[in-house]
């Protein structure tokens, strides 16, 4: 290795003109051709003539693009053109508005529900008849005292309606319920797109009418419903309500014989039908949910 006399940078031995300075180490003139080279350690630009740019640009081979023809397939994954989008019939099912409704054709329906009409009348018309049936005579009681060991002895005979007891009293709320109920069923069977609320299900109809039932055979079969009712009417058959009292509870009890009147035989038939009625509105309730 020696140093440059003119830039005082290392060269080895064999070199005629300094790296650093491209000065020849001969007779110290400057090369100018080449450019100097950077720091040591760093490669420079390769020497030689640049050429100008256009040159280049002149003498690059050209490229043509041919363009495909219109009828050549597209590739797979590629979009398809605005010809075939206007020309193609749809293919895929979300096309077709028809095929992803939210809710189906059936629950979308319109128009009068028959069904719920036929069952919302029938219950307003049995709960109706029902409640004017409370209003009549229930039962006629017979109270009998054993005189001989074959021969009763007739007491006293009353004869009440079912407004007068508790039974009644049941029987007007569960007729008006059932009235109601039909009546509402009625409202929302002109329009089957409507949904029912949950109160007016006729499951609890059917409960109502099922206890009415209950409320007209108990009335027939027991006489401790009426014993108020006949305390209350002892002035009628010529006892004062004491002695009626004491009728009813002395020992042995006595003997009461009650016969069906017209009004509880009404009220329970009405209740029967206000039941089919209710299962009718049940399966037309279930058709709508």
């Amino acid at each position: 290795m020696k140093t440059c006399p003119h830039c005082g940078g290392e060269i080895r031995d064999s070199v005629v003109r300094c790296t650093h300075c491209r000065r020849n180490l001969r007779d110290g003139e400057i090369d100018l051709e080449t450019p100097p080279a950077g720091p040591p350690g760093r490669q420079g630009p390769p020497s030689g003539p640049a050429q100008p740019v256009a040159a280049t640009i002149a003498t690059a081979p050209s490229v043509t693009v041919a363009a495909p023809p219109k009828s050549a397939a597209a590739p797979f994954g590629s979009a398809p053109s605005r010809d075939t989008w206007s020309s193609a019939p749809p293919t895929s099912p979300l096309s077709d508005p028809s095929t992803h409704r939210a809710i189906p054709n059936s629950r979308r329906a319109f128009g009068p529900d028959m069904w719920m009409l036929w069952a919302g009348m029938a219950a307003t018309v049995a709960g109706f008849l029902a409640f004017l049936a409370v209003k009549e005579p229930w039962a006629h009681l017979t109270i009998t005292q054993p005189a001989t060991d074959t021969v009763d002895a007739l007491v006293v005979e009353v004869t009440v309606r079912g407004h007068a007891a508790f039974v009644g009293t049941a029987g007007t709320v569960l007729a008006l319920m059932l009235a109601a109920s039909g009546l509402l069923w009625f409202f929302y069977g002109f329009q089957r797109g409507w949904s029912i609320p949950g109160i007016l299900n006729p499951a609890l109809s059917i409960l109502v009418t099922v206890a009415g039932l209950g409320v007209a055979l108990l009335s027939s079969m027991v006489w401790f419903v009426w014993q108020d009712a006949m305390i209350a009417r002892a002035e009628n058959v010529g006892l004062t309500t004491r002695e009626m009292t004491q009728l009813l509870d002395q020992q042995p009890i006595p003997i009461v014989v009650i016969e069906r009147l017209p009004g509880l035989i009404s009220f329970g038939g009405m209740m029967a039908f206000g039941l089919f009625a209710s299962c009718l509105g049940w399966w037309a309730y279930r058709r709508r949910s």
